[in-house]
């Protein structure tokens, strides 16, 4: 981002602004994840017709609520599910992901 090609000072601006508004729009994306999320249980998942693999299934809502919880300390500065202190938020989304998405 920062190199001998990107030395001017509008430029570099330019840059930051479109990284934090990437930032921001993810917390959006967690958010809607969230609203969905929050509109099923998991037998929705597991049961027919999506008759998903149960620990998948965990995975992808346990993810979602981990977006979710970091979109509220970007926005609020806390998480009301009071995690604890060290507490990695993107453990869970790297089990969804996989090692090898990017």
């Amino acid at each position: 981002m920062f190199n001998a090609e990107n030395s001017n000072g509008a430029l570099i601006v330019q840059r930051v602004q479109q990284a934090l508004a990437e930032i921001r729009d993810a917390q959006v994306t967690a958010k809607f994840l969230h609203d969905w999320s929050s509109a099923i249980a998991l037998t929705d998942l597991t049961d027919p017709p999506l008759s998903m693999n149960p620990d998948t299934a965990q995975a992808l809502l346990s993810g979602i609520a981990d977006a979710y919880g970091l979109s509220l300390l970007y926005d609020t500065g806390t998480d009301p599910r009071n995690v604890p202190a060290g507490y990695v938020y993107g453990a869970s989304q790297k089990i969804v992901l996989g090692p090898t998405f990017k």
